[in-house]
């Protein structure tokens, strides 16, 4: 019996996990809610990715910009708090001021049934690695519209 039990708990919570990789947990709130909180605290986001380990760590690491300067930020998926904030020196590619913040983008692809994985901001587009009916998905999105632009399975 003791065997079992040490089965399922190295199952649950060390297999299980492992195998999920990127993608977000269920239960954790959409990408579109978190980038919604951090961009009311202020952030212009250009890249979120969501990070999933072993360890159970379930949070989205997100680049962003804050009045000109450049941070990392570590996320908690299921509440939206920010967990670690760093600066980062690098400059980087970011939507114009009259594009759609990643809140609205994430919207819409959530709308359209969508699970996002992983978003950034290069080559003016929005690259997004997402899920939908159980396939993989990499999807370059218009800042502007938040229409897709191409799609092919990932």
């Amino acid at each position: 019996m003791k065997i079992i039990s040490l089965y399922l708990w190295l199952l649950s919570t060390l297999i299980i996990p492992a195998i999920a990789g990127d993608k977000p947990d269920i239960k954790a709130l959409p990408l579109s809610t978190v980038a919604a909180q951090i961009e009311s605290r202020g952030y212009l986001i250009t890249e979120a990715r969501h990070d999933r380990d072993l360890l159970s760590s379930d949070e989205w690491r997100m680049k962003a910009m804050k009045q000109e300067r450049h941070f990392k930020l570590k996320v908690k998926s299921k509440t939206g708090a920010i967990l670690d904030t760093d600066r980062d020196g690098r400059s980087k590619e970011h939507p114009g001021k009259n594009m759609m913040p990643l809140s609205a983008i994430a919207q819409s692809l959530e709308k359209d049934g969508y699970l996002l994985s992983e978003v950034e901001f290069k080559q003016s587009n929005w690259s997004v690695e997402a899920y939908r009916d159980g396939k993989k998905w990499k999807l370059q999105v218009s800042p502007s519209s938040a229409d897709i632009i191409s799609r092919k399975k990932g």
